[in-house]
């Protein structure tokens, strides 16, 4: 039974994340929302290997794009920006700034040390909204910056601190 625990989260893995890219698609074309999934990288700050700043890189800040490839990255497992200001680098992979909204779908294949340290680094952000799920679970933690929000269930409607709502209930356990 321990072989079959993988692929089943790795599927709930998929099936958590894509209807957040898919449930923008409208909102994409509307309001200048940009979006990513694992394709893409979070940038934050610090040369790499050297781990001496754990903060995420502000969007307003005047790093040019070309040196965003010497900056360590995570790579959450959805984001967006809406409101906040971004850098993207020339191959349109590396991104810095303060997303609205991280998503991070948790399975037991994540080691506490990664958990630790994207909820560190993400609670830098002041007006990053991030978001947990525990996927053997209908709980989603919400954070803003440092500041725990209320718990969310998949079981009702998601909704961020500035008003996006996700329908994601046909995939509540």
């Amino acid at each position: 039974m321990d072989n079959i625990m993988p692929m089943s989260t790795t599927v709930r893995h998929t099936q958590l994340i894509d209807p957040f890219i898919i449930d923008l698609g409208q909102l994409i074309k509307e309001q200048k929302v940009l979006c990513f999934n694992k394709e893409n990288a979070l940038v934050h700050y610090g040369i790499k290997n050297k781990g001496d700043y754990l903060e995420l890189l502000d969007g307003n800040s005047s790093i040019s794009d070309d040196l965003l490839i010497y900056l360590d990255y995570v790579q959450p497992d959805f984001f967006m920006f809406k409101e906040n200001k971004f850098i993207i680098d020339k191959k349109g992979v590396r991104i810095a700034g303060y997303p609205d909204l991280i998503v991070e779908v948790w399975s037991r294949h994540n080691s506490f040390y990664d958990k630790e340290l994207k909820f560190r680094l993400y609670s830098t952000g002041i007006t990053t909204e991030h978001w947990y799920i525990e996927q053997k679970s209908n709980t989603i933690k919400c954070y803003l910056g440092a500041e725990k929000l209320k718990t969310q269930s998949l079981k009702k409607v998601l909704k961020t601190q500035n008003g996006l709502e996700f329908d994601l209930r046909y995939l509540a356990l």
